[in-house]
C-alpha cells in the first residue's frame, strides 16, 4: 500500500506548485485549483501501485458537491480523494466528486438518482425530507439518508459599534428600517437568514431596507458606509470572520449569540442551528472566545444506496480522520462527537452499522413540529386565483377506477399514495358504472384517465359506440386482470343449474352486468337477472332470496372474504371465454379460505383490465400531465410490487411490457419503453447505457 506521510508530503509540493504556477489538471468533473491536482496525484499513485482483481465489479459512486469557488467542492474532491486511495484498491468502491448549482441543486440531483451522494446544508436535507420550502412542488424526500456530519458554517452578524450597545444579537433586531445585507437572493446565506429571523417571528422584508449583496459586495459595502448591518457565513472555522475583521478595524462588531436565544430559535423555527464558538486567537484583538450560531454541512445519500459501500465509505472517513484533515483542513470539524448531532434526518443503515461497531448511540431525528408546518408548506398558498388555478390542475390527474370495495380501486388509491411525494396530485375516483369510463374519458370535463374492462373496450369498438374512439384514446398499460367470481348456494351444484333461478348479475352498467350477461348468453343459460350492488346482493344471498351472485374483482375480493365458513354457500366453476380480453384463471383456498378446502381449486377466467387516457396532441397541457403521471406511475412500480402486505398482490402481476393487441399505446408509455431494457426482446436500452 501507498505510504501515508509520503503521500501527504507529496500532494502539499504538488498543491504548492499549482499555487505557485498557476498549473491545472483537468479531471472528469472537476477543473481548476489544488482539487483537480489532488485527484489527478490520487490516481497517479493508484495506477503505480494498484492492480485491481480482474474478475472484480467496480462500483463506482457519484458525489454532487458545488461550483468550485466555494469550500464544498474542495472537501468533496478530498473525500473522493481518500475513497479513491483506500476503497478502490481494497473493495472496488471509488467515488467521482461532481461539480453543481450547490447545495439545493444537490438535494434534487440525488433524488432524481443523477448522483449517488452529495454534500447539503443542515436546512437543504431538513426541507428535501419534509418537502418544505424550495422543495415544496417536489414533496418530501423520505429517502434522504446521512451519512455523517462533516463541517460547521458559522453565521456572523455585523455592525457599527454606535449600534451595538449590547454587543449581542438583540442589537441587530433593535435595527428596525436600516440598510442590511443578508446575501445574494436565492443564495444559502440568504435562506438561512430568512428561515432563522422567521422563527423569531420577524419579517425581515418588512423590518430593514434589505440588499441582496454576495458577501463581499456587503463587506465592501459596509465598510465603504453604505450599509447598516450585514451577515456573513463563514466555511473555515473562523478564517474568513478573522479576515474580515483585521480589515474593518474599528468599523465592525460581530455579536454574540447566547445558549438560551440557540435554543428558542432550535424550539420555534427549523430545528437546524447549533452552538458555534470561535477561540480567541483566532480572531484579531479579541481576549476572550467569540459565541455565535452555526449550521451542520451534511454528507448524505439515498436509503436505498448499498448497505455495504455506505458502511465501507463511513468506516474509511473515520478509520482516517488525521489523514483527511491534512489533506484539508475544512474537514478539521468531522469527528465521531459531532457525527450525527442536530440529527435531522435518519441514518443510512451501512453508515449506523458502523456507527454501532464503535460504540456511537444512534439516535432518531428531531420530529416535525406543527409550529413549524404553519411557518412553511403546511397549506399552499398561491398569488392569484389564477396561479392556484393553473398550479392545481397542471399538478392533478384524475383516474377513474372501479365500484367501491373492488380491486381496481384499492389499486388506484396505493397508486395515488405512492405518487404522493412526488409533486403530482393523483386524485382517484369510484366509478360504479365502470362501462361508462370510455365516455367520461372521451367526453367528461376532468377526467383524465380510466381503467376500462378490454371486453367492454372491444365491444365498444365492433358496434361503433363512440365514432373515431379508436385514434382519440391511448392506453399506458394493463393494469390488472380481474377474475370473474361466481358465489352460490350450496344447493347449486355447477353453473347449469341456474337455469330460471335469480341470479344477481352486478348493478346496471357495471363491469360485472357486462361479462356475466355475455358469459350466460355464450352458455345459454337464461336466468331471472337482478341488478342489485354486490353487498347488498350477498345479503339477499345468505338470506336465500338469490341462488347465486357474479362479481368480477381481482382475488381476493375483500366482500367474499368476509363470508363465512359455516353460511351455506360456495364458489363454482366457470368455463373460460375466449378472446384477447380474457385469460384462464382460478381460485384457491389461499385467496378464499372460508369458502375453498385446502387443496381445493376452482377454474374461472379473468377479464384484463386496461389503464387508458384521451390521445391528446404533444402540445396540450393535459398530454405533459399525462404523460408525467404516466412515467413516475412506471418508475415507482418496483415499490408497488414489493413483497409485503403493504400493496395488493395483484401488482406483482404489472408488466408495462405486455402490448394490448388492436388499440394505440400512449406516447408517453412508448417512449418510457423505448429507453428500458425490454425483457421480451433482450434489447439493450442506449439512452440509459
Amino acid at each position: 500500500m501507498i505510504d501515508l506521510m509520503r503521500f501527504v508530503e507529496t500532494y502539499r509540493r504538488a498543491k504548492g506548485l499549482a499555487a505557485r504556477q498557476g498549473a491545472q489538471v483537468i479531471h472528469r468533473r472537476s477543473t481548476g485549483g489544488w482539487s483537480a491536482c489532488l485527484v489527478g496525484l490520487c490516481l497517479l499513485l493508484l495506477t503505480q501501485s494498484v492492480v485491481l482483481a480482474q474478475s472484480a465489479e467496480r462500483r463506482l459512486f457519484e458525489l454532487g458537491t458545488a461550483t468550485t469557488d466555494g469550500v464544498s467542492h474542495p472537501i468533496g474532491v478530498t473525500i473522493a480523494a481518500l475513497i479513491k486511495l483506500k476503497l478502490l484498491p481494497q473493495a472496488n468502491i471509488d467515488i467521482d466528486a461532481r461539480n453543481t448549482e450547490g447545495s439545493s441543486d444537490n438535494a434534487l440531483l440525488l433524488r432524481n438518482g443523477d448522483v449517488d451522494f452529495a454534500i447539503l446544508t443542515n436546512l437543504d436535507a431538513y426541507y428535501a425530507s419534509r418537502g418544505m420550502e424550495t422543495f415544496a412542488s417536489d414533496g418530501p424526500d423520505p429517502g434522504l439518508a446521512l451519512l455523517t456530519n462533516l463541517w460547521t458554517s458559522s453565521f456572523h452578524f455585523i455592525l457599527r459599534p454606535e449600534d451595538a450597545p449590547t454587543g449581542t444579537f438583540a442589537d441587530f433586531l433593535s435595527l428596525e428600517g436600516r440598510r442590511v445585507a443578508v446575501g445574494a437572493e436565492g443564495s444559502r446565506l440568504n435562506d438561512s437568514a430568512r428561515a432563522l429571523f422567521a422563527a423569531l417571528d420577524v419579517d425581515i422584508d418588512e423590518t430593514y431596507q434589505l440588499e441582496n449583496l454576495t458577501s463581499r459586495e456587503a463587506q465592501r459595502s459596509f465598510l465603504d458606509g453604505d450599509l447598516d448591518g450585514l451577515i456573513l457565513i463563514d466555511e473555515r472555522q473562523g478564517a474568513d470572520i478573522a479576515a474580515f475583521l483585521d480589515e474593518a478595524g474599528n468599523q465592525a462588531v460581530p455579536l454574540t449569540f447566547g445558549d438560551s436565544l440557540i435554543t428558542a430559535i432550535g424550539k420555534e423555527g427549523v430545528p437546524v442551528w447549533t452552538k458555534t464558538v470561535i477561540p480567541a486567537e483566532s480572531l484579531p484583538e479579541r481576549d476572550k472566545a467569540h459565541t455565535t450560531i452555526g449550521m451542520h454541512n451534511l454528507l448524505v445519500t439515498n436509503d436505498q444506496t448499498d448497505e455495504d459501500a455506505v458502511y465501507q465509505i463511513t468506516r474509511t472517513l473515520f478509520d482516517n480522520l488525521p489523514f483527511l484533515k491534512e489533506m484539508h483542513s475544512g474537514t478539521s470539524d468531522v469527528s465521531l462527537e459531532s457525527a450525527l448531532d442536530r440529527l435531522l434526518i435518519p441514518v443510512h443503515a451501512g453508515a449506523a452499522n458502523y456507527y454501532r461497531e464503535v460504540g456511537v448511540v444512534v439516535p432518531e431525528p428531531e420530529p416535525v413540529r406543527i409550529s413549524t408546518l404553519s411557518q412553511t408548506a403546511f397549506l399552499t398558498r398561491f398569488d392569484s386565483i389564477d396561479q392556484a388555478r393553473t398550479s392545481l390542475n397542471e399538478g392533478t390527474i384524475t383516474v377513474l377506477g372501479g365500484q367501491a370495495g373492488h380491486t381496481a380501486t384499492r389499486m388506484i388509491d396505493e397508486l395515488a399514495a405512492s405518487l404522493g411525494d412526488s409533486g403530482l396530485r393523483v386524485v382517484g375516483m369510484t366509478s360504479p358504472k365502470s362501462a361508462e369510463n370510455i365516455a367520461d374519458v372521451l367526453y367528461a370535463r376532468g377526467v383524465d384517465s380510466a381503467l376500462v374492462p378490454l371486453d367492454i373496450l372491444d365491444y365498444a369498438l365492433d358496434n361503433n359506440i363512440y365514432p373515431g374512439m379508436r385514434s382519440k384514446i391511448a392506453y399506458a398499460a394493463e393494469l390488472l386482470a380481474e377474475e370473474v367470481h361466481l358465489l352460490a348456494s350450496d344447493r347449486i351444484d355447477e353453473i347449469d343449474d341456474l337455469v330460471d333461478q335469480p341470479v344477481n348479475i352486478g348493478p346496471r352498467g357495471s363491469a360485472s352486468e357486462f361479462t356475466a350477461s355475455f358469459l350466460l348468453d355464450q352458455l345459454n343459460i337464461f336466468v331471472q337477472p337482478t341488478y342489485h350492488d354486490h353487498r347488498t346482493a350477498l345479503a339477499m344471498l345468505e338470506r336465500g332470496e338469490l341462488a347465486a351472485l357474479f362479481t368480477i374483482s381481482g382475488k381476493p375480493m375483500p366482500l367474499l372474504s368476509e363470508v363465512q365458513a359455516n353460511a351455506g354457500l360456495r364458489l363454482l366453476e366457470i368455463p373460460s371465454l375466449q378472446g384477447e380480453a380474457y385469460r384462464p384463471a382460478n381460485l384457491t383456498a389461499a385467496d378464499y379460505p372460508n369458502l375453498l378446502g385446502a387443496d381445493e381449486t376452482i377454474e374461472t377466467f379473468a377479464v384484463r383490465t386496461i389503464l387508458l387516457g384521451y390521445n391528446w396532441q404533444p402540445d396540450n397541457a393535459r398530454y405533459r400531465v399525462l404523460s408525467t403521471f404516466i412515467n413516475r406511475f412506471f418508475d415507482r412500480l418496483p415499490i408497488l410490487q414489493q413483497d409485503n402486505a403493504s400493496y395488493h398482490p395483484k401488482w406483482r402481476d404489472v408488466d408495462p411490457f405486455i402490448d394490448v393487441e388492436g388499440w394505440r399505446r400512449s406516447p408517453a408509455a412508448a417512449d418510457w419503453i423505448e429507453r428500458r431494457d425490454d425483457p421480451a426482446t433482450g434489447n439493450p436500452d442506449s439512452a440509459d447505457g
